[in-house]
């Protein structure tokens, strides 16, 4: 979903991702 994207390439960009990458 793209709030879920932006969620995870908010914290991607913000610091270490807390969540493992939905793409390889």
């Amino acid at each position: 979903t793209e709030a879920a994207y932006k969620q995870i390439a908010d914290g991607w960009v913000n610091g270490p991702y807390c969540h493992p990458p939905i793409m390889p």
